[in-house]
């Protein structure tokens, strides 16, 4: 839907504040097409068309779980928005090494609580993991979409998963306790 593009465009933009606004009406409309949909409940039980319709649900479920992780980042991180170059409110005046000492200051804020997108994350690679993109053979368009997306999915969780001990570190690398020099050949 429209709703789910302009969310995207807002995210790929790293717009934070617009990705706020924009994620109920997003919701909204994924609730909507689920409804609209439900008509249709009734071929998941008929053989070879019922693939389609539980891969329909298992995207529209991942879709949610996806939304309400975009939920819980937004507000973990918003805070910090123009810190992080978010395009948040910009209020942040001050020199570049200001900047970065904040930023660092607040990762230890942030890092703990992105643990709690996990189970959101979970639910949106079980979901994509049950769909195959084989299935749709007859759209190489439509199979290369749902294999990306799958893939996207897939890397998101591990990102967050692979890049939490540096995260954890980075603050004590750029000398949040002590001051650290180091020689860039």
């Amino acid at each position: 839907s429209d709703n789910l593009k302009v969310l995207a465009a807002h995210a790929k933009n790293q717009d934070i504040v617009a990705v706020q606004q924009d994620l109920p009406a997003a919701q909204e409309s994924l609730d909507q097409l689920k409804k609209d949909a439900s008509g249709l409940a009734w071929t998941k039980f008929v053989p070879y068309f019922g693939n389609y319709y539980r891969d329909f649900e298992h995207g529209t479920n991942a879709g949610t779980a996806g939304l309400d992780a975009a939920d819980k980042l937004v507000k973990i991180v918003s805070p910090y928005a123009d810190l992080l170059g978010l395009k948040g409110k910009n209020s942040f005046t001050g020199s570049t090494q200001d900047r970065i000492a904040r930023m660092v200051d607040t990762m230890d804020q942030i890092i703990p609580q992105l643990d709690s997108i996990n189970p959101q994350l979970d639910k949106v690679t079980d979901e994509m993991n049950q769909i195959d993109p084989n299935r749709y053979s007859f759209s190489p368009k439509l199979k290369d979409t749902l294999s990306n997306a799958i893939a996207q999915a897939n890397d998101a969780k591990a990102f967050l998963k692979d890049s939490k001990p540096f995260l954890q570190v980075l603050p004590q690398f750029l000398g949040k306790d002590r001051p650290e020099k180091y020689l860039i050949v």
